[in-house]
């Protein structure tokens, strides 16, 4: 799906940000689903939706990103059932159609769930 059909259907962005890898990854505003508020960016590669990130939102002071990633895990977990490769750094799901994935990194102190496609 291209930059343009995605803006087309009414999504606006509230930030731009382009990594090292070539994606630009662009935020839109959290949303509240039941008692979660839940924050997602769209990683676009040349112009052309690749990934979906997401993840659950509080105030830093709340969660540390270490306790998200497990709130993510366990999240996924009672959705999607038992992974199919756990390490220190991700947990990962594989279809014939892509993965979801949920990691923490150290460096930047982030915890998230991604979605990505062949």
């Amino acid at each position: 799906m291209a930059l343009s059909e995605v803006t087309d259907l009414g999504i606006s962005f509230v930030r731009a940000t382009p990594d090292r890898t070539g994606f630009v990854w662009r935020s839109i505003e959290p949303y509240v689903l039941g008692k979660r508020r839940i924050s997602f960016a769209l990683g676009f590669e040349n112009d052309h939706l690749a990934k979906v990130e997401f993840g659950f939102s509080s105030p830093p002071t709340e969660v540390p990103a270490q306790d998200k990633r497990q709130e993510h895990d366990i999240f996924l977990a009672a959705e999607l059932g038992k992974p199919n490769h756990t390490d220190i750094a991700k947990t990962v799901y594989e279809y014939p159609w892509g993965r979801i994935s949920s990691y923490y990194d150290p460096r930047s102190d982030n915890a998230s769930m991604i979605l990505s496609w062949a």
